[in-house]
């Protein structure tokens, strides 16, 4: 794994369909696609191969500055690859002036079965240098929580 990226693994309690209908459904994305200090505004979400994903993040603390406006957070891509139940894969970008935030970012999310139900796999590659890799790992660590309770 490069250095410009965050691995994560949690066990969730549904199987791997639940889990992957879960994750693509528009009108539950931003209840779980935000760390909990951040509000989600889904713009554009086409779940299928080549479908466009905008999301926007505005942080809830107005000191908290953000790398599309002055608290905001949009970042906006394709859906690169969908197997059904196994695996999500998306190419994202940061909406931002700064040069340092524009490159390319891959998003993969790996779902295994397991007895308890699913073991997912995030790995967020790409990262910008001038984005924390803690921040970054603790803000999908809540994210993931938040899916945890939706499919408890």
């Amino acid at each position: 794994m490069n250095k410009d990226a965050i691995k994560i693994c949690v066990k969730l309690p549904a199987v791997p369909k639940t889990v992957y209908e879960t994750m693509l459904d528009p009108s539950i994305i931003c209840f779980w696609r935000a760390p909990k200090d951040m509000e989600c505004t889904l713009h554009e979400f086409q779940p299928f191969v080549g479908g466009w994903i905008r999301i926007s993040l505005t942080y809830l603390d107005d000191t908290q500055v953000g790398k599309t406006g002055e608290h905001t957070d949009t970042y906006h891509g394709r859906f690169m690859e969908l197997k059904p139940y196994e695996k999500i894969v998306e190419e994202l970008q940061f909406e931002s002036e700064e040069e340092s935030l524009k490159n390319r970012m891959t998003l993969t999310f790996l779902l295994e079965e397991i007895e308890e139900g699913t073991k997912l796999t995030v790995i967020h590659e790409g990262l910008p240098e001038s984005i924390s890799m803690k921040d970054n790992e603790l803000g999908w660590l809540e994210a993931l929580e938040q899916l945890r309770d939706i499919l408890l």
